[in-house]
């Protein structure tokens, strides 16, 4: 006598398993993007943070330029000049201000390794008034 119950296979089938392998590849792809804009964002904080530690150093070094020349000269530009922070260095321009006066403007890039990373807004300045000059 032959049996109508149908023979039960055992595993999964071809297409069972690239759906699986599909499904897997995409999720793998995603969690792999992520880690990759997660370094970008840390890479961007720690320039942001010695960025953060510049900026001052940035405002003295155009003021002490600026008290460094005579009453009414025009302080020389500053290019490649090293900053506190490894690889960090700076380049600068004056240009009189545009309100007249003895005021000055000092237009500064901060550049890493050669390359700019970050233009300041213009930093206005005035001779300073302990300044014998």
């Amino acid at each position: 006598m032959i049996s109508c119950r149908p023979r039960f296979q055992h595993g999964f089938s071809f297409l069972e398993v690239l759906i699986a392998l599909s499904v897997l590849l995409v999720g793998s792809v995603a969690i792999l993007s992520l880690f990759a804009v997660g370094a970008r964002e840390a890479v961007d904080r720690r320039i942001e943070a010695r960025l953060a530690q510049v900026r001052p150093e940035v405002q003295v070094i155009a003021q002490d330029a600026l008290d460094a020349v005579p009453s009414g000269s025009r302080p020389e530009p500053i290019k490649d000049l090293e900053l506190s922070q490894r690889d960090y260095t700076l380049n600068v321009e004056f240009q009189p201000s545009p309100f007249g006066g003895p005021r000055w403007v000092a237009h500064a890039v901060i550049l890493l390794r050669g390359d700019p990373v970050r233009v300041l807004p213009p930093i206005p300045l005035l001779r300073s008034t302990l300044d014998p000059r």
